[in-house]
């Protein structure tokens, strides 16, 4: 059977679950994405079909996830159907468990560093970052997968370096994979406290860095790796390294 094109306008659809008015898109077939209109920067998603709500009050900026763990399921069938699926509970609890995971490591980061998380971050261009530290001068942005690798754009790392120096911060982006300790990637002029080197080489591709836990037993056992991007040089090291450093500019 072939699935009809996605919409790209506002559509009204009547359904067998009534009339469904959007004028946000589609995530996937059968998956449709609406503001949410109670709270500000966020969105639900309901199944096409039959109205069913697949998640409410979802950061704007949650979506890439979301597609990546729905896109595993068909939407295109009906409720019964759908939750007949052996798969589909597994799916959402992945899911719900992607977005506490997310919330849990941005309270740790501004626990640690005495920050703010910021409400609805990342949800669309211009808004704040994860967590500020005003502190110790630092702006964030926390991933979290349960990938064993993953890449960080180079375009996210620009930005959060623009945002952060013009308020005179640090730019920290974190990523966690699969459970695993942290790594952190920041402008490495920020940390000339760090002895850099004997720090190894990090490759890094033309549009992204790629992080994977297998490749990074160094930087997870207290190392330091490097790479150019523009006229800036970037470090990598781990979150352990970074709680030693903020701890020693705290005392000093």
């Amino acid at each position: 059977m072939t699935k009809p094109p996605i919409p790209t306008k506002q559509t009204k659809i009547t359904t067998d679950g009534g009339e469904l008015l959007t004028d946000g898109r589609y995530l996937l077939p059968g998956v449709l994405v609406t503001p949410d209109p109670e709270r500000d920067g966020r969105v639900n998603l309901t199944h096409e079909m039959s109205g069913l709500a697949v998640a409410v009050g979802l950061p704007r900026v949650s979506l890439v996830f979301a597609k990546h763990f729905l896109g595993s399921l068909d939407w295109q069938v009906t409720v019964r159907a759908l939750r007949d699926d052996p798969n589909y509970y597994r799916v959402i609890m992945a899911l719900e468990d992607k977005l506490l995971r997310s919330k849990m490591q941005e309270e740790r980061i501004a626990a640690d560093f005495e920050g703010k998380r910021q409400p609805a971050s990342g949800s669309r261009p211009g808004k704040k970052r994860d967590v500020v530290s005003e502190v110790h001068g630092y702006m964030f942005e926390a991933k979290t997968f349960l990938a064993r690798r993953r890449t960080i754009s180079i375009k996210d790392l620009l930005f959060l370096r623009r945002q952060a120096f013009m308020r005179g911060l640090t730019p920290i982006y974190i990523v966690e994979l699969d459970g695993h300790e942290e790594i952190v990637v920041v402008p490495a002029t920020e940390f000339d406290d760090l002895d850099m080197s004997k720090a190894a080489e990090h490759k890094i591709n033309q549009d992204s860095v790629p992080l994977s836990i297998d490749d990074l037993t160094d930087v997870l056992e207290g190392g330091i790796r490097t790479f150019k991007l523009d006229h800036f040089v970037y470090a990598v090291f781990s979150y352990s390294t970074l709680l030693s450093v903020a701890h020693e500019r705290r005392n000093t």
